[in-house]
C-alpha cells in the first residue's frame, strides 16, 4: 500500500477528482498519526457507499447511494462551495448538502489512502483504503458539472445492436452472459495522429494502443462490464467480451461502444466473469512469454513447456490461440480450488481443432498418474469427457451411456464442452449440441494441477493441435446456454452466417471532447466565405448536424470539388483537402495544419497569408499536383516536435514572400527538379528566413528565382543600357548537381566563352567571347578571370561578373557561329543589338544554409587600387543587411559596399553613409539591402587575409522588395570603377552615427543619381577616411569634388562652419535637361546654402528653392564636368527670416500672424505686451514649428 501526502493550507472552495477501486482522500492537522482535527474526507464503508464529509460546527456528509465496491474503475468528484457540499461518481451528481457551506480552517497535510474516520458515518473496519487510487486532482474552485463531464466522458461512440434473438437457444431469458463481438471499424484505428483524409484509415480515433479507452455502456450510460480480448490498433480489428446482464430471445439487446478518452484506465476484466468462472484462459498475448493468464479475479496463471514463440498463433477461432506438438507442448496450472472440480457440478470448455494423428489427445485435465480429477480430450478422433478414468466416447459404450459421439473432422476448430450436472451424469456437447451422456459417471473427486495439451501428470496424451478459449465453471451451463455460447462464438460478427452482431450505427461524438484529438472529419458546402456558418458545413457524426467546425487545430476538413472560397479569419485545422476543381483563398489570414494537406486543387494567397504547418507529429506532409500550381504569401514551419514536413514529389507551390521555419525541417527531397518556386518579379523577391542548425532546416531542392531587369533604358535602340554587366552570386549549393549554376543560368540566357568549355558559340567575329568572369584582388596586371568551364561550381558567398543579353531568343547557330541580335549586331559601327528582356532565372538545388566563409585578401601591392577588393556574393535565397554582415565581420572588412545598380549608378555605402540604395532619389528605406543572388564589392582592412562570414543572422526575411539592383553599365568588365579612399580604415566602424548627411540627387527622365556630404569634426576636405569615390558609368552623373580634386559619390568633411565651397561634378549621357534636388539639408539649416551656377552665371538660394533644373549640352564642356555647379556656404546672421508679421484687433482680443523662413534649431518667440511702449510685460513663449523648413506660419 502506498500512501500520498501533500502539505497544504485549506481553501473554503474547492473540489477534490480522483478515479478510485474500491479513507480514500482526506485533510489532516497531523502528518503520520490520526489524531487531531481531521475532515474533507472522501471515503467508502464497508458495504462499498462512498461519502464525503465536512465538519463544520458538527460533522455534514453526502453519500452515493449505492455500493461502489464492485471491482471497476470509478470516477469520484467532491466539491465544497457556498452553494453546499456535492459527490458525483461517474459524471453523476448523486448528492448535495447545503448546509455545509464551510469546513473547519486549520493548516494541515492531504492524505491519500488513509486518515481519521473515527466517529463519521458509516462502518469501517480500518482507515486504510484497500483498491487503487489513480489521477487525484484538487482544486481551489467548485468545478463546473461541464468539467466533471469532460473528465468523465468519451468523445465518441456507436450503438450496437445484437443479433440475440436468433443467437439465442430456447425461450428463456439469459443473465450475466459473456457475449462475444467481433469489430472492423476504421474509428477503432489507433489515432496516431495521421489525417490520411483520402484513405478511411487515416482518421483512427482510439488514444490507446491498447484500446484501454474503449469500454461499453447501455443505453441509460451505465458502464457494462467487458474484456479485450484483443485489438488491432492498426486495423481497428476488436473483440471484446460484454457481460450482458440479460439476454432475451424476444427482444435484439442493444448498447453503445464508446472510444476516445486520454485518461482512459485499463479495463478490469474480471469484472466480465461471473464468480462461477474458476478459470478463463483467452490465450490472448500479443507475444509469446511463456506464459498466459486467466481473466478470473483469482489471476491463475499456466507455465508454458516444450513451446516457443512458434506456438502462438493469431488466426484461431477467437483472437490468439497456441498450437501444441503431440510430444512434448503444454501449459500447467498449479493446483487451485477455483478449478479443483471436488463439488456437485461443473463445466469445462474449449475450442479445439485436432490433426487426429493419435490415438488418445487431451485437451485439459487435473487428473494425475493414479486417478482423480476430470478430464476432457479427444479419443480416436471423438471428444469424450472423463471423472476419475469414468469415459463418454463413441469408443467407449457401456452401461449408462447414450449417444455416439461426434467425430472431429482434422484441421477444423469446433467447440467442446463437457457439462458434469451432479450425481453421475456426465455430457459432452460439440458445438452446442448434446453428442454423448453417460448416466454411471463418478465425480471427479480431488485433482492436482491442471494441464492444457497433455494428459494425467502432464507427460502422456499430448494434444497435437489448437486449443483456445479454456473455460471452467462450477455450475453446469445448461443446453440453451451452451448453444447459445457457440452460435456467439462461432460468428461473433456483423456478417457471414448467423452473424451475433445485428448492426452497428453511425459514429456519434461530444464535439467539444472529440475536437481535442484528430478524429472529426467536417466537409465545407457552403459559398464564398470560409467557414461560413454551421448550415455551410456536414460532418463525420450523426448527431451535430449544423455546427461549425471547431477551430482548435485537431479537427479535419474537407472541400469537395467545385468550390471557390476564401478564408474570413485565421484557421486551425489537422489535416485538409481540397479537391480537384476547388479553389481556397488564405486571403491575408492564417491556415494552420496539425497533419497534411491534399491539395488537388489551387491555394491561393492574399499578401499577407500564410500556410503554417505547426503540429506536433514527426512527420506532416503536403500532397499536391503539378498543375495548378498553388501560391502561398508565406509557407511556414513551426512543428513543436522538430519533425519534418514533406513535399509530394508531384507538388508545385510558388512562394511569394517568405518560407519561415522555425522549428522543424522542410523536405523537398522527393521532388526532383524542384516543386517550391521562391519567386522574384520586378518589384519583389521571397526570402527563407533565418535557420538555426539543428532546430530549423529545409533539405531537398528548391528553385529559387532572381530577377533580372531588361527592356530599353533609352530613347534610341544604341541607348540600350540593360544589355551588359551584372555582378551577381548564387543562392544555392551546387557541388553535388549535374547541372551546376552556371549550366543552368546557361539553360536560359545565352553563355558564350572558352572554346570546349561547354559554352554557346559567338558570332563569327568573337565566338569566344567571355560572358562570366570573376574579380582577382591579387592578380598584378588583370583583375578579371573569364570562366574556363560551364561545368565548374559557384562558390556559395562569391560573387562573379555576368554579361546579360536577355534570354535565348533572337539566338541560333548557322555556320558554326551564333547568330541573331542577341549576339549578332549586324554591323561593327553602328551596332544595334536586341532589346534584353526582363524575367526571373532559376537556380535549382539544395539551398546555401547556416554558416558560409569566405578567405578574402589585401595583396597591398603598391599602386593598385584594387588592393583589399573582394566580389563576396548573397549565398542565400532571402535578402540581407549589409550593416549586419559588416558588424560580424568589421574586424576583417572596412565599413564600405560597393553594388552596381541598373543604368551603371552604384549603390555606395562608406562609413555608415548609403547612396543610390532606393529605386528614387531620397528614398533611403532600402539602405543596405541586398536582394536574393546579387553580388557586391567589400574591401579588406588591411593586408593579408582573412577570413568573413555569412550567417543567418544576416537575414531580412520579412523584406520582400528591395531596390533591383542587379544590372550594370555597358562598359567592358576593365573599365568597373572600384574605388574609396586610398588610406586605412578602422576595423572598429562609425562611432558617430547617425551622420549629419546633407544630400541632393540629379535626375533626367531615365535614371538618376545621389550624393551625400557628411559634415563632422575631425574630417578633412582632402580626400581620406571614409570618403567614397564616384564611379563615371552612369546615366546620369552627380557628385563632389574634394579639395585635392577627387570626384566622391559619399564625401566625409569638417563641420559645415569649416566648409566655404564644394565644387560639384555633373554630367548626362547625351544633351537634355537634368535636375537637381535637395533631398535632405538637416546639417545646413542654420546657414545659407547658394548653388552656384558658373556656365550660366546664376546663383540660387537653396533653402528657399530644392530644385534646380538646367540643360547640358554634351557638344559645350563646359556645361558639364566639375566646372559649372559648387555650393557655397554661409552662416546666417539671425536664427529665422522675418518675412511679414500683421496684427488685427477682434472683440477684446488681438489677433497676431507672422510668416517666417529658415527657423534655427532650438528657436523659440516670446509674445510680450506693452500699454506705453517702454513697459513689455509677458504673454507666452512659442516654439518653434517649422525648424529647418523653408517657410512657416504663426
Amino acid at each position: 500500500m502506498q500512501m500520498m501526502q501533500l502539505a497544504q493550507i485549506l481553501e473554503t472552495c474547492r473540489t477534490d477528482l480522483f478515479w478510485c477501486r474500491g479513507k480514500l482522500i482526506g485533510f489532516d492537522k497531523n502528518q503520520f498519526d490520526v489524531a487531531g482535527q481531521h475532515d474533507r474526507h472522501i471515503y467508502m464503508t464497508n458495504d462499498g457507499f462512498i461519502y464525503f464529509g465536512v465538519y463544520s460546527g458538527g460533522a455534514f456528509t453526502v453519500n452515493s447511494g449505492k455500493a461502489y465496491n464492485d471491482n471497476n474503475w470509478h470516477n469520484v468528484v467532491a466539491t465544497l462551495s457556498s452553494s453546499g457540499i456535492k459527490l458525483y461518481i461517474d459524471g453523476v451528481l448523486l448528492s448535495v448538502n447545503s448546509a455545509a457551506t464551510a469546513a473547519e480552517t486549520y493548516n494541515g497535510f492531504w492524505k491519500v489512502g488513509f486518515g481519521q474516520l473515527s466517529g463519521w458515518t458509516g462502518t469501517k473496519s480500518s482507515n486504510y483504503f484497500n483498491g487503487i487510487i489513480d489521477d487525484i486532482k484538487i482544486y481551489s474552485r467548485e468545478v463546473t458539472q461541464a468539467e466533471i463531464l469532460a473528465a468523465n466522458d468519451y468523445a465518441y461512440k456507436k450503438t450496437i445492436t445484437l443479433n440475440n434473438t436468433n443467437i439465442v437457444s430456447g425461450s428463456a431469458d439469459l443473465t450475466n452472459f459473456p457475449y462475444l463481438i467481433k469489430i472492423n471499424d476504421p474509428d477503432l484505428i489507433l489515432s496516431n495522429r495521421i489525417c490520411n483524409l483520402g484513405s478511411p484509415n487515416g482518421m483512427g480515433k482510439v488514444l490507446s494502443p491498447t484500446g484501454a479507452d474503449i469500454a461499453f455502456t447501455d443505453m441509460s450510460n451505465n458502464f457494462l462490464p467487458y474484456e479485450i480480448d484483443s485489438y488491432n490498433s492498426a486495423t481497428g480489428e476488436l473483440w471484446a467480451w460484454i457481460l450482458i446482464p440479460t439476454l432475451s430471445k424476444t427482444v435484439n439487446y442493444s448498447f453503445n461502444i464508446v472510444f476516445g478518452k486520454p485518461s482512459a484506465s485499463a479495463n478490469i476484466s474480471s469484472s466480465s466473469w461471473a464468480s462461477d468462472y474458476g478459470l478463463v484462459f483467452h490465450f490472448k498475448e500479443s507475444s509469446y512469454t511463456g506464459i498466459t493468464s486467466s481473466s478470473t479475479a483469482n489471476a491463475l496463471v499456466g507455465t508454458a513447456s516444450g513451446m516457443t514463440s512458434a506456438n502462438l498463433i493469431s488466426n484461431a477461432k477467437i483472437g490468439n490461440a497456441y498450437l501444441y506438438n503431440g510430444s512434448s507442448s503444454k501449459f500447467t496450472v498449479s493446483a487451485n480450488t477455483a478449478f479443483a472440480g471436488t463439488g456437485a457440478n461443473y463445466t469445462l470448455s474449449a475450442w479445439v481443432y485436432t490433426n487426429n494423428t493419435a490415438i488418445d489427445q487431451k485437451i485439459a485435465t487435473n487428473q494425475n498418474s493414479t486417478g482423480g480429477g476430470y478430464k476432457l480430450g479427444v479419443f480416436y478422433g471423438v471428444p469424450e469427457s472423463e471423472n476419475r478414468g469414468s469415459a463418454t466416447s463413441s469408443t467407449r459404450p457401456g452401461t449408462g451411456v447414450i449417444g455416439s459421439g461426434f467425430p472431429l473432422a482434422s484441421g477444423t476448430w469446433y467447440h467442446i464442452q463437457s457439462v458434469f450436472l451432479g450425481g453421475n451424469t456426465l455430457v459432452t456437447y460439440v458445438n452446442g449440441i448434446e453428442r454423448q451422456r453417460r448416466t454411471s459417471a463418478n465425480p471427479a473427486n480431488t485433482g492436482t494441477s491442471l494441464s492444457i495439451g497433455a494428459g494425467e501428470g502432464g507427460n502422456i496424451y499430448w494434444m497435437n493441435g489448437g486449443i483456445d478459449e479454456l473455460r471452467f465453471s462450477t455450475i453446469p451451463k445448461t443446453a440453451q446456454w451452451i448453444a447459445t455460447e457457440y452460435s456467439n462464438q462461432n460468428n461473433p460478427a456483423v456478417t457471414g452466417p448467423l452473424p451475433s452482431i445485428s448492426s452497428i450505427g453511425g459514429l456519434q461524438a461530444n464535439l467539444d471532447l472529440a475536437a481535442l484529438y484528430p478524429g472529426l472529419l467536417f466537409t465545407f458546402n457552403g459559398g464564398a466565405s470560409y467557414p461560413g456558418t454551421g448550415s455551410d458545413w456536414t460532418n463525420n457524426t450523426i448527431n451535430n448536424a449544423g455546427v461549425l467546425p471547431s477551430n482548435t487545430g485537431y479537427v479535419s476538413v474537407a472541400i469537395p470539388g467545385s468550390k471557390n472560397c476564401s478564408l474570413t479569419t485565421n484557421q486551425s485545422v489537422y489535416g485538409i483537402s481540397i479537391a480537384a476543381g476547388s479553389t481556397l483563398n488564405l486571403n491575408n489570414s492564417i491556415m494552420n495544419v496539425g497533419c497534411d494537406v491534399y491539395n488537388s486543387g489551387t491555394i491561393t494567397s492574399g499578401s499577407a497569408s500564410t500556410l503554417n504547418f505547426n503540429g506536433g507529429l514527426i512527420t506532416q506532409n503536403y500532397y499536391g499536383v503539378s498543375s495548378p500550381v498553388s501560391s502561398l504569401s508565406t509557407l511556414s514551419v513551426n512543428n513543436s516536435s522538430t519533425g519534418t514536413v514533406n513535399i509530394s514529389s508531384n507538388s508545385r507551390i510558388d512562394v511569394l514572400k517568405l518560407i519561415s521555419i522555425t522549428r522543424g525541417t522542410l523536405n523537398t527531397t522527393g521532388i526532383g527538379g524542384g516543386g517550391v518556386t521562391l519567386k522574384s518579379t520586378a518589384s519583389s523577391n521571397a526570402n527563407i528566413g533565418p535557420l538555426i542548425s539543428g532546430v530549423s532546416d529545409i533539405t531537398g531542392n528548391l528553385n529559387i528565382e532572381s530577377w533580372f531587369t531588361g527592356g530599353l533604358n533609352g530613347s534610341t535602340p544604341l541607348q540600350n543600357y540593360w544589355r551588359g554587366t551584372r555582378l551577381v552570386s548564387t543562392p544555392i549549393n551546387d557541388a553535388s548537381l549535374t547541372n551546376k549554376t552556371y549550366k543552368q543560368l546557361q539553360s536560359s540566357m545565352i553563355i558564350t566563352g572558352n572554346n570546349g568549355g561547354g559554352f554557346d558559340i559567338g558570332n563569327s567575329q568573337r565566338p569566344y567571347a567571355t560572358t562570366i568572369t570573376k574579380f582577382v584582388e591579387s592578380t598584378a596586371t588583370q583583375s578579371f578571370t573569364p570562366l574556363s568551364n560551364i561545368n565548374d561550381p559557384a562558390p556559395a558567398g562569391d560573387g562573379f561578373f555576368l554579361f546579360y543579353r536577355g534570354n535565348r531568343s533572337n539566338y541560333s547557330v548557322s555556320g558554326g557561329f551564333g547568330v541573331g541580335t542577341k549576339i549578332d549586331a549586324g554591323s561593327t559601327t553602328n551596332q544595334i543589338y536586341a532589346v534584353p528582356e526582363s524575367f526571373a532565372v532559376t537556380y535549382t538545388g539544395p539551398i546555401n544554409k547556416y554558416t558560409i566563409s569566405r578567405t578574402i585578401v589585401n595583396s597591398n601591392i603598391s599602386g593598385d587600387i584594387y588592393n583589399g577588393y573582394y566580389a563576396l556574393g548573397n549565398p542565400y535565397p532571402s535578402t540581407i543587411s549589409f550593416s549586419q554582415f559588416y558588424n560580424s565581420n568589421s574586424g576583417v572588412i572596412d565599413n564600405f559596399v560597393n553594388i552596381i545598380k541598373p543604368g551603371g549608378a552604384v549603390a555606395t555605402m562608406s562609413g555608415g553613409v548609403y547612396t543610390n540604395w532606393g529605386p528614387t532619389a531620397g528614398d533611403h528605406s532600402f539602405d543596405g539591402y541586398i536582394q536574393t543572388g546579387q553580388g557586391f564589392y567589400v574591401k579588406k582592412s588591411t593586408a593579408g587575409s582573412g577570413t568573413v562570414n555569412f550567417n543567418e543572422a544576416h537575414k531580412l526575411a520579412n523584406i520582400n522588395t528591395p531596390a533591383r539592383l542587379l544590372s550594370a553599365p555597358a562598359n567592358s568588365l576593365d573599365k568597373v570603377t572600384l574605388m574609396s579612399a586610398d588610406k586605412t580604415m578602422g576595423t572598429s566602424g562609425p562611432t558617430l552615427l547617425p551622420h549629419p548627411v546633407m544630400r541632393l540627387s540629379i535626375s533626367n527622365k531615365l535614371s538618376y543619381e545621389e550624393t551625400a556630404l557628411v559634415f563632422e569634426a575631425g574630417n578633412s576636405a582632402d580626400f581620406g577616411g571614409y570618403d567614397a569615390v564616384h564611379s563615371t558609368n552612369n546615366i546620369v552623373e552627380l557628385s563632389s569634388m574634394s579639395s585635392d580634386g577627387k570626384n566622391l559619390v559619399i564625401n566625409f568633411l569638417p563641420e559645415v562652419d569649416q566648409v566655404r565651397e564644394v565644387k560639384l561634378y555633373v554630367n548626362n549621357n547625351e544633351t537634355g535637361e537634368v535636375k537637381i534636388n535637395f533631398t535632405d539639408l538637416t546639417p545646413v539649416y542654420d546657414y545659407k546654402v547658394i548653388l552656384r551656377d558658373s556656365y550660366l552665371g546664376k546663383d540660387t538660394e537653396v533653402l528657399n528653392k530644392k530644385e534646380y533644373s538646367f540643360t547640358i549640352d554634351k557638344s559645350i564642356e563646359a556645361s558639364y564636368g566639375a566646372g559649372r555647379l559648387s555650393l557655397i556656404f554661409d552662416r546666417e546672421s539671425q536664427p529665422y527670416k522675418l518675412l511679414s508679421f500683421t496684427a488685427s484687433k477682434s472683440g477684446e482680443s488681438a489677433v497676431l500672424k507672422w510668416h517666417t523662413q529658415h527657423e534655427k534649431q532650438t528657436l523659440s518667440y516670446d509674445l510680450e505686451k506693452s500699454v506705453d511702449g517702454v513697459n513689455f510685460a509677458s504673454l507666452r513663449t512659442i516654439n518653434a514649428s517649422y525648424v529647418g523648413s523653408a517657410f512657416g506660419d504663426y
